[in-house]
């Protein structure tokens, strides 16, 4: 697609615009013109309007071109096309505290094997948001959540088995938990093994690091006979 700024002190400069989607919900619109590349982002957030952020990068020192606010215009138009899916539609409902609008639309990415929407599920039968809460259910969906790498499951499934929710209390797997978490870059991970191993014998947190280690080389796949031989 080619643009043409026609503002009235503008210089008539053609640019390039590629648009693809990351997901969830984010499309990038990336502009090319002689001496600027532009990424301009549109995402959808909780409130339904659009998060737009742009990053300039000249090829050589200058300052942000003057067509830059036509493109910016153009591109806002243009995401008219984009609409929000059941992601963007669970934040939103969530943001209304309509927490069984949410559930409903997270569902939907979860079933499909979506990690984060699986953790988010898992979050909210732990809570008890928009859904009865239910200990076993969070732990089934936070299971297939870290079983594809989710940091944020990891961490629950620590903190559950850290404090008898929904597990009988075992700092030794919450240790394991904690430390999957910490490979993965939870930042709060870090601080919870150091908790919990300090309550545990040098064996203990020797086992638990040789658990988490076959865990982490198996990625993070059919750890349950692992974890619970």
């Amino acid at each position: 697609m080619i643009i043409h700024d026609h503002s009235p002190s503008a210089r008539h400069v053609p640019m390039e615009v590629s648009v693809y989607r990351r997901p969830p919900g984010t499309t990038i619109f990336l502009a090319t013109v002689p001496t600027n590349k532009l990424e301009i982002k549109l995402k959808f957030v909780p409130t339904r309007t659009l998060l737009l952020m742009v990053q300039a990068q000249p090829s050589t020192p200058s300052k942000m071109p003057r067509f830059a606010p036509a493109l910016l215009a153009l591109l806002l138009l243009a995401s008219g096309l984009v609409s929000a899916g059941p992601w963007e539609e669970g934040y939103a409902a969530y943001q209304r505290k309509d927490y069984t609008a949410a559930v409903a639309k997270w569902r939907q990415v979860a079933d499909k094997g979506d990690a984060k929407a699986q953790s988010l599920m898992g979050q909210m039968y732990f809570f008890g948001q928009g859904v009865k809460q239910d200990y076993p259910q969070a732990i089934t969906w936070l299971n297939l959540a870290a079983a594809q790498g989710e940091p944020k499951a990891h961490f629950k499934l620590g903190s559950m088995h850290e404090n008898a929710q929904g597990f009988t209390q075992n700092k030794l797997m919450a240790a394991v938990s904690y430390t999957m978490a910490a490979e993965l870059g939870h930042l709060d991970a870090s601080e919870a093994l150091l908790r919990v191993s300090a309550e545990l014998s040098p064996k203990e947190t020797a086992m638990a690091s040789r658990l988490a280690q076959t865990c982490i080389k198996r990625a993070y796949k059919a750890c349950e006979s692992v974890l619970n031989p």
